[in-house]
């Protein structure tokens, strides 16, 4: 059995595969099987994984019809063997070291493994990611879910480490009914079952820019389709769940929550009333967290006249948009 399972699932990422594989491939950590999950690509995307696998003894090929990255995930994690699972996205790159060291951090004690990662276009990734020096911190449970939600780490899976009898026992997996905020809901779950984590300094993994991302797509266009209104239920999930773990992470948690309630409710093409009064009914009730950070100043006004009127509210934030 191999110690640890590297889950990539992949749809129509022909042009980037290969390079992502290569850099997993090169890592210094060998006792790893890759998983792969084909998702009903429509390119060569398929017949690229199967070349990959033909070539690498330690690569599995699993095709599937498409039914979302979530289904992927969970069918890789369904089929892994391996004590540890870690993810790495089709379009993305890792450094060579990432897994030895996250896996070496990985002492009886501790749950998780995490680190830092660039953030960059695909023309930039060359050269930032290389071996180096780390410095390895221990956390906390409250201390994992501030640096998670909080902090620079992010609530992404791409850049942890997991132990596999941890999903199984607790059946954590992807929910397959959402879009945008999957990773969210899968940490904050597995958060509840770590009481330790090595949180290492370093930027290990390359997650590259690219413009049908699905947060990139959120933020560029003016309007979006009911999938995103799991963002503010991700963040609303969070704060409830971690409710006896961080009044610091609940506080920002509800303020996120407040935030992309709005956000979403802007941007949402054809918004029920159920939405709309879910949203208004929370804003109201958490408005005044929005006044604790710098960037819910804006979003505390709109709240004001949202829970006021949201007829006026959706004349100026909704159809005013240019």
């Amino acid at each position: 059995m191999p110690t640890l399972s590297i889950i990539i699932p992949v749809y129509n990422a022909e042009q980037y595969l290969e390079a992502c594989i290569n850099s997993v491939l090169a890592n210094n950590f060998k006792d790893y099987e890759i998983i792969v999950i084909d998702d009903g690509s429509k390119d060569g995307t398929g017949d690229l994984c199967d070349k990959l696998a033909e070539k690498h003894s330690n690569i599995c090929v699993f095709h599937t019809q498409n039914q979302g990255l979530s289904a992927a995930r969970n069918l890789g994690l369904d089929k892994a063997k391996g004590k540890f699972i870690g993810f790495v996205d089709a379009d993305d790159v890792i450094a060579p070291d990432m897994f030895n060291d996250m896996v070496n951090s990985m002492t009886e004690s501790v749950q998780l493994s995490m680190c830092d990662f660039h953030r960059c276009k695909r023309e930039d990734i060359s050269g930032i990611l290389k071996t180096g020096s780390r410095t390895v911190f221990h956390l906390n449970q409250a201390e994992t879910a501030k640096r998670i939600c909080c902090g620079n780490v992010g609530p992404y899976v791409w850049n942890k480490l997991y132990i596999k009898e941890i999903l199984d026992q607790n059946q954590i997996r992807f929910i397959t009914n959402i879009y945008g905020a999957e990773d969210q809901f899968f940490n904050i779950d597995y958060i509840l079952h770590c009481k330790k984590t090595a949180y290492i300094k370093k930027k290990m993994y390359g997650y590259i820019i690219t413009e049908g991302s699905i947060m990139n797509s959120f933020r560029k266009n003016r309007v979006v389709d009911k999938h995103y209104i799991s963002l503010p239920r991700a963040w609303r999930y969070t704060s409830e769940a971690l409710r006896n773990i961080s009044e610091e992470v609940v506080c920002f948690s509800q303020a996120k929550s407040a935030m992309f309630y709005q956000t979403v409710l802007r941007k949402l093409q054809n918004p029920d009333n159920a939405y709309i009064n879910e949203s208004i009914e929370y804003v109201k009730t958490h408005k005044k967290q929005l006044r604790l950070f710098k960037w819910g100043i804006k979003y505390y006004i709109s709240a004001l006249l949202l829970c006021a009127n949201y007829k006026l509210w959706a004349k100026i934030f909704r159809y005013g948009m240019d």
